[in-house]
């Protein structure tokens, strides 16, 4: 019994270290392309140290099998911040971090096809987290990539955002004339996302403006009824 343990134990522990070596690996591809981006297009231009600064720096997205996007930061002190995602339309869930002074960062977004499902890794200098898509967002996505649209926040020119706003940093949108085959992939998809058909998206916050922003769709929903 207590040999089992230690193998079951010995296990995890290794499992753990190829986890935290892959962040590793992720985070250390992220700095390294903080040097190369600035010696290429320039440093950020920070205007107001007190609003968000997203610029669009990078896309590989010729492939629907490997797509990545880099974004270029400048992240306001003194505040929590989120960065939500969704997948199919619904919110899937978010990640908190917070920020005590200001600073440059970059985002980085990676849309992988591993087999039959569809991994993303969403990085910033400080942490990073996967989500699946799963088979049928893989499948969707590699049936009808073409059509499909990236809207990708600061891709024009850079944007400077208040603190109370909540930046779009990422939408990838399928087109109406593809609502079955999206409804299929996606069943359980929020069913007062019916103008908005959405493969993925990455939104970028205060804790604050998440709060307010829930609280009138509450409103609305009460108003409604």
């Amino acid at each position: 019994m207590k040999k089992t343990l230690r193998m079951i134990g010995c296990v995890i522990i290794i499992l753990m270290l190829v986890w935290l070596l892959r962040d590793h690996l992720e985070l250390s591809e992220l700095k390294s392309d903080i040097v190369r981006l600035e010696s290429s297009v320039g440093v950020l231009d920070v205007v107001d140290p007190s609003r968000l600064h997203i610029k669009f720096s990078e896309v590989d997205a010729a492939s629907p099998d490997d797509v990545k996007l880099i974004w270029r930061l400048w992240i306001p002190g003194g505040e929590n911040w989120r960065l939500t995602h969704g997948i199919g339309g619904s919110r899937s869930g978010y990640s908190g971090f917070s920020s005590s002074d200001g600073r440059p960062q970059l985002l980085s977004v990676r849309m992988i096809r591993e087999d039959s499902d569809c991994v993303i890794h969403v990085v910033t200098v400080g942490s990073t987290f996967p989500m699946n898509g799963g088979k049928n967002m893989a499948s969707f996505v590699t049936a009808h990539w073409d059509s499909l649209v990236l809207e990708i926040a600061g891709k024009e020119s850079q944007l400077d955002m208040s603190s109370d706003q909540i930046t779009d940093v990422l939408r990838i949108g399928a087109p109406k004339s593809l609502r079955d085959e999206f409804q299929k992939a996606f069943p359980n998809r929020r069913s007062d996302d019916d103008a908005a058909l959405t493969v993925f998206q990455l939104r970028l916050g205060t804790e604050q403006s998440f709060v307010n922003e829930e609280a009138e769709l509450a409103e609305a929903k009460a108003g409604n009824q």
